[in-house]
């Protein structure tokens, strides 16, 4: 690492300055910052450094490559059958109807219904709109022609959540109706 001339200031937590980082490859500029001499409310920030996500080619948590940021190991997915039927409707139309759904529970979020695509009765298109969660995988999206990401399903599945593989939730734009 080497220091570079970049500073900036934060009111809360002070002056901040900059670190390169090379490894084996490009330079990665001002990828690394630290407040030396932090203000008194953020006094605990003295001594450590913090690396910027994006500006690293990988990640790494042991040998096991990270995606997204680093898991929580405190923080659960369970999925199980759903005992009812499910049905997600959008202004009044049928965009799903289900009985063999799947629940997802996650730490901290509402739980979600996962449907089978092949449940799905609406003609949903993909759209650009892809993100990576840490503790399911990576998921695609999936629009209406009046309603833009209302659905998304999981790809590239990690083990906590496989058993939605080839299911579709829907946002809460969309009404869920469970019997």
């Amino acid at each position: 690492m080497s220091g570079t001339d970049l500073t900036t200031r934060c009111p809360f937590k002070g002056e901040a300055s900059y670190w390169d980082v090379r490894a084996d490859g490009p330079t990665a500029e001002n990828a690394v910052w630290a407040y030396p001499d932090p203000l008194t409310p953020a006094s605990w920030l003295r001594g450590y450094k913090a690396v910027s996500w994006d500006a690293m080619e990988a990640w790494y948590d042991e040998d096991d490559q990270v995606f997204g940021h680093l898991r929580d190991p405190f923080h659960r997915v369970d999925v199980r059958a759903a005992s009812g039927r499910v049905r997600v409707l959008l202004d009044g139309h049928v965009l799903a109807d289900s009985t063999p759904a799947k629940v997802l529970s996650e730490t901290g979020l509402p739980n979600r219904y996962y449907l089978p695509r092949e449940d799905v009765q609406a003609g949903l298109l993909r759209s650009e709109t892809s993100q990576v969660c840490p503790y399911k995988g990576t998921s695609s999206y999936w629009s209406t022609r009046t309603q833009t990401d209302i659905a998304w399903s999981y790809e590239e599945l990690l083990d906590d959540a496989a058993r939605v593989a080839r299911h579709i939730s829907f946002a809460d734009s969309a009404s869920v109706e469970v019997s």
